[in-house]
């Protein structure tokens, strides 16, 4: 669904600058996709890592990171838990995303922290005016019928209130065996799609506002009608 309150909130048609893009991952998985991104030299985006194990953001190559649990305890399981995180750490989230333009907001769907952060997270950057963009893998069979709940609530909290949503399967990149080296074969695969995904939409939307010589939310807005 599209919030065609932020989308309408229009800039003057001769700001004509660059976006400015963030990419923010959640919960380890989501860590990584901003870590590949990183360390694959993928210019043009801030970058921010947020997750509730403070192990994740001592290694993430991010230069922000967001501790989501003030307890430095992690979610142990309890996905509330990453929900509560993020409330208490509201201030800190406005301050990182303050300015940014087009937010992608990327996780695995289903883990604890990614889970019930992720919406607090898209909620909080509505209300500033930021045009959000998730991008998110699903669960493994394997990950058991709680995960798939998780993931299910998840989503639906997310295709009511991003601006768009790309979701990558990630059972369906398993590939030849099912042992820890397929699936790990299969974890590569989807954090190497999750960044193409954001850089080929960050690269669509630039493109246009250049060519066009228009507002940069009236191509935001262009591109998220084009996509329905």
């Amino acid at each position: 669904m599209i919030d065609w309150r932020h989308l309408s909130r229009l800039v003057t048609a001769r700001e004509t600058g660059e976006l400015r893009k963030t990419v923010i991952g959640i919960g380890e998985a989501g860590c990584k996709v901003v870590d590949h991104m990183i360390g694959t030299c993928v210019t043009g985006f801030e970058y921010v890592s947020a997750n509730t194990d403070p192990e994740v953001l001592i290694q993430s190559l991010a230069t922000k990171t967001i501790q989501l649990d003030p307890n430095e305890l992690g979610t142990r399981g309890q996905p509330e838990l990453g929900r509560q995180g993020t409330t208490k750490s509201e201030d800190i989230i406005r301050r990182e995303l303050a300015g940014t333009d087009l937010l992608f907001v990327t996780l695995h769907l289903g883990g604890g922290t990614g889970t019930y952060a992720a919406p607090e997270i898209v909620r909080i950057a509505k209300e500033m005016g930021i045009v959000t963009v998730g991008v998110v893998s699903s669960p493994y069979a394997t990950e058991g019928d709680r995960a798939m709940s998780m993931a299910s609530a998840c989503l639906n909290a997310f295709q009511a209130t991003v601006d768009s949503l790309t979701v990558v399967p990630q059972q369906e990149l398993l590939v030849d065996q099912l042992d820890a080296s397929g699936q790990a074969k299969s974890v590569e695969r989807t954090v190497d799609l999750l960044a193409n995904s954001i850089i080929d939409t960050a690269d669509d939307i630039n493109k246009n506002c250049h060519q066009y010589m228009v507002s940069k939310r009236a191509v935001i807005s262009w591109w998220l009608k084009r996509r329905l």
